[in-house]
């Protein structure tokens, strides 16, 4: 059995802010126990930035990736979500 002491050590631990200093010139911060983290939004970003290039179709039935010539088709959003590199299914053009 614990004593209350070694729990809220524990406790005491686990809510102190870490502080990671940006690279930057500008010295930013941020802190651990903030509520994002800004590796984790730049990952979202991106995924939103792919969705809305590859499957979202506009009023003209097209993606922005085949206004540009990037894509034939829409993507399927579970072909982004259970991407594999196996080329053994992929049908010739």
């Amino acid at each position: 059995m614990c004593s209350g002491y070694v729990i809220q050590r524990f406790h005491r631990a686990r809510k102190k802010p870490r502080i990671f200093r940006s690279a930057s010139s500008e010295g930013r911060t941020w802190y651990g126990c903030s509520p994002y983290n800004p590796e984790t939004v730049v990952k979202v970003l991106e995924i939103f930035r792919v969705v809305y290039n590859y499957c979202s179709v506009g009023d003209d039935k097209l993606t922005p990736a085949m206004r540009l010539g990037l894509a034939k088709g829409p993507v399927d959003l579970e072909d982004l979500i259970y991407f594999s590199r196996d080329l053994t299914n992929v049908k010739a053009a």
